[in-house]
């Protein structure tokens, strides 16, 4: 899936090719798919159990849809 975006910087229209995770074998995302900058990934039960404020350069899972959320 192709998207095109504004990059502000250049004033050029961008075409960036939009990926979506792979899952493993026990159904999580995979390592690999996660971004290098992100160096810690947390997983709660639901979204109601995420921590009030986030950190930084985590990733938060909640094992009832197994959404990505991120601060």
């Amino acid at each position: 899936m192709s998207q095109i975006s504004f990059d502000p910087l250049t004033g050029n229209m961008v075409s960036t090719t939009a990926q979506v995770a792979q899952l493993d074998s026990s159904g999580q995302v995979s390592s690999s798919m996660i971004p290098a900058d992100f160096d810690d990934v947390q997983r709660f039960p639901t979204l109601a159990d995420f921590p009030t404020e986030g950190m930084v350069g985590r990733i938060y899972f909640p094992g009832d849809t197994n959404i990505p959320h991120r601060w």
